[in-house]
């Protein structure tokens, strides 16, 4: 976890912060933001998309997670992961793929 803060613009054009990443991340998930908005980390002057930092906070996760899966004795179950991956894919897209009316194989 980063001890990094960020202050942002709000849609007032005011300016709040402190907030952790993890704080912005559910700012925008509950849309108190969205991923234009405009942050910057505190102490510098460059202000950047917040969809842009938190897709480079995701890499840097990902980077942390694949280092603990390869350097330790973790096992990746690969078939599990697509099963729930297809169970997933079948819940969400499933209604999206029907049959139309009056179809017939």
């Amino acid at each position: 976890m980063s001890d990094k803060t960020y202050e942002m613009i709000g849609g007032d054009v005011e300016q709040y912060g402190p907030f952790t990443i993890e704080q912005l991340q559910d700012n925008l998930s509950h849309s108190r933001s969205n991923a234009q908005t405009q942050i910057r980390e505190t102490g510098t002057e460059a202000w950047l998309p917040l969809g842009q930092v938190l897709d480079n906070q995701s890499i840097e996760n990902f980077a942390e997670y694949r280092e603990a899966i390869l350097t330790g004795n973790r096992r990746l179950d690969v078939g599990m992961a697509f099963s729930e991956g297809s169970e997933l894919f079948k819940a969400h897209m499933a209604p999206h793929f029907r049959r139309p009316l009056g179809f017939t194989p």
